[in-house]
């Protein structure tokens, strides 16, 4: 609870109830909830269209294990693997985004 109250502050003001945690961290736990509904979004997408990890990735030329980390929201996708991801799923980035 205490870190989704922190999330919702700007670094600044969320580094005065953490002090000693950089900006950096701050900034990524803010980012959080976003990759989260982009990666349940892709995840959706996929399934939808009866497709796997690892035809995902077939389709995209990314591993399997990176889609995965996507989906999950635990890394922050490149505009230029949003687009692959986008074409593979037969979808706009704008989509995926909004």
């Amino acid at each position: 609870m205490f870190v989704n109250t922190c999330q919702a502050l700007h670094c600044r003001e969320a580094s005065k109830l953490l002090p000693g945690t950089s900006s950096a961290i701050l900034s990524d736990m803010r980012n959080e909830p976003d990759l989260l509904v982009l990666g349940r979004r892709l995840r959706h997408a996929r399934r939808i269209r009866g497709l796997t990890l690892a035809d995902l990735a077939k389709r995209t030329g990314r591993p399997p294990a990176y889609l995965s980390r996507l989906e999950n929201g635990r890394v922050e996708p490149r505009l230029g693997v949003l687009g692959d991801l986008a074409e593979a799923l037969d979808t706009t980035t704008a989509d995926l985004l909004d």
